[in-house]
């Protein structure tokens, strides 16, 4: 199996309860030689997306709700890359014109919350890369050139700055999950399960849509693959922490 190393005192999540959902590969994680069962914790689910459909398609379905998926520019499923199933969301980065990237309503966060999704960037351009776009306060997980290398960020639009900044290099070409969760006040930013930072807020956060592949004004469009989106709110999906990022399908 796999072996994984923790700072300070195994995370309360990593029991041994075969009968609460867990990733699919789990049994095969060990922590300390034991079984490593990471736990979801479901809240109130608003959007899932498993981007599947035909390689070439321009439909996209959402599962939780039965939202309607807003299509802007070109989007489609594609079988070029698909972390999860046999296809992904796939976005062009364009140099001048529309911008590509999808719209998904939301509601409001009172308290926990998670939004995740993989993510494979293809490395057109190092210019900002969004990732999630939230409205109306214009809360974005992006990634952006930093130092020598790309890096995953967090905006925070109503006081116009990074609230976390990434210190792990992201590369272009490989599957990466990024997970942005609330638990008991305090948001923080995971890529591929470790942790980049945290952000305390507390504030009642009244969301009417998700971008996703672009900001909130639908700009800044990523370039490359998205899969496995799932929003909630009411709790922190993968625990509000570090954790094993799902090798199955999320939801």
């Amino acid at each position: 199996g796999t072996s994984i190393s923790f700072v300070g005192s195994v995370p309360s999540k990593v029991i041994e309860n075969p009968g609460i959902k867990t990733p699919g590969g789990a049994s095969a994680l060990t922590v300390g030689g034991l079984p490593y069962i990471p736990v979801y914790y479901p809240g109130t689910a608003i959007v899932a997306m498993h981007m599947e459909g035909t390689d070439g398609a321009s439909t996209f379905t959402e599962s939780a709700v039965g939202a309607t998926v807003t299509v802007h520019g070109t989007v489609t499923t594609s079988a070029t890359q698909a972390k999860v199933g046999s296809t992904s969301m796939h976005v062009t980065r364009e140099a001048s014109g529309p911008t590509n990237y999808l719209t998904v309503p939301l509601t409001t966060f009172t308290a926990d919350f998670t939004v995740s999704g993989w993510f494979y960037w293809d490395g057109s351009s190092t210019d900002a890369n969004n990732i999630f776009g939230l409205s109306p306060f214009g809360y974005l997980v992006w990634l952006g050139f930093s130092g020598s290398s790309m890096k995953i960020f967090v905006w925070d639009g109503l006081n116009n700055f990074n609230q976390i900044v990434g210190p792990t290099p992201v590369t272009s070409g490989e599957w990466h999950f990024a997970c942005l969760e609330r638990l008991s006040g305090v948001i923080r930013l995971t890529l591929d399960g470790v942790s980049q930072g945290t952000w305390v807020n507390s504030s009642s956060l009244a969301f009417d849509s998700v971008n996703i592949g672009a900001n909130t004004s639908g700009a800044n469009a990523f370039g490359g693959y998205i899969d496995e989106v799932y929003i909630q709110y009411g709790a922190a999906y993968f625990g509000g922490g570090e954790f094993v990022p799902p090798t199955g399908p999320t939801f």
